[in-house]
């Protein structure tokens, strides 16, 4: 692929169950700006047939930023803080702040 500038691939998903809204393929590339900084991504692709034409709806995501969403909705659910995120201020919190003895 480092021989293709702004270029990536896309491999079919063989692990998709009929009925699930998984990409029907996935894969990654890389687009260079005019300024040489290269972006990873994660391609995802979906096969659509919508008034007998067929045509791929694809879905570029910056690499990492999957694994990031998945775990800030882990430490949403188990109420752990994000990072980055503030917190709600909520009584227990704010108690907790006035205990402090300095």
């Amino acid at each position: 692929m480092s021989d293709y500038p702004n270029s990536g691939i896309l491999n079919r998903n063989k692990f998709k169950r009929t009925g699930s809204k998984a990409p029907d393929a996935t894969g990654q590339g890389i687009i260079t700006c005019k300024c040489g900084h290269e972006t990873e991504f994660q391609i995802a692709g979906w096969m659509h047939d919508k008034n007998g034409k067929k045509f791929t709806a694809l879905r570029f995501e910056e690499k990492g930023a999957a694994e990031k969403r998945k775990a800030e909705a882990i430490a949403k659910k188990s109420g752990l803080p994000i990072e980055g995120v503030t917190q709600p201020e909520t009584p227990e919190t704010k108690t907790a702040e006035q205990n402090i003895p300095f």
